[in-house]
């Protein structure tokens, strides 16, 4: 009896159901593992990274005030400065554009010569402190989610859950900054890179017995 005679059995066609399920199960599986090695391989692997926005000009708001600064080859804030009517002639002919884009209301300010802001002196300390800070960290400290009162912080759900205690609230840890610094520190690195050791040969396995699927 040829193959596809046999197939055409009831214990044939019974056989090719269950190869094909095996076959499927084992796709799904190969993209489950793809899907999280792309995750991985985008943080990085265990050296410091070169990064991919290098150079780009970020806006951010500090103490009240309207800033920018720029983004180091290795991922940090550089020259960070607030923004008055001469900072911002200092800015490229693009990134004035993207600020019209995101700013409008302070864009025509400008245009019309009355945009002022009041720099303090917590403005300046935090600056001071910023440079040279991973420009990651500093954006998801400056954007962490707050209550105007302390007494609020249970009460407010949205709040409450991004953090993993009160006292990490008060620090401005959130869950999402404490997860950046540990996958970025040097045990979490190495651990990301084992991962997608892992994945690769487990992906590299499902291939060698069913293919890829693509």
């Amino acid at each position: 009896m040829d193959m596809q005679a046999f197939l055409n059995t009831a214990v044939g066609r019974q056989m090719k159901a269950m190869a094909e399920k095996h076959v499927a199960e084992r796709q799904t599986e190969r993209q489950g593992y793809q899907e999280e090695l792309s995750q991985l391989l985008a943080k990085g692997g265990t050296r410091t990274n070169i990064a991919q926005n290098r150079g780009e000009t970020r806006f951010v708001n500090m103490e009240g005030v309207l800033s920018f600064y720029s983004v180091s080859d290795t991922g940090t804030v550089k020259d960070l400065k607030p923004l008055t009517m001469e900072t911002f002639q200092s800015m490229d002919k693009l990134d004035q554009m993207r600020f019209k884009e995101n700013f409008p209301a302070e864009y025509m300010a400008i245009e019309y010569g009355s945009f002022k802001q009041d720099l303090s002196k917590e403005f300046f300390e935090g600056a001071v402190v910023a440079i040279n800070t991973d420009y990651m960290e500093l954006e998801l400290y400056l954007n962490r989610p707050t209550v105007v009162n302390e007494f609020e912080y249970h009460q407010n759900l949205e709040v409450s859950t991004a953090y993993d205690s009160f006292e990490d609230y008060k620090q401005g840890l959130t869950k999402e900054l404490k997860t950046y610094r540990q996958d970025n520190s040097v045990e979490g690195r190495i651990e990301r890179q084992n991962r997608i050791s892992e994945l690769q040969g487990k992906i590299k396995e499902i291939d060698s017995e069913v293919g890829s699927g693509e």
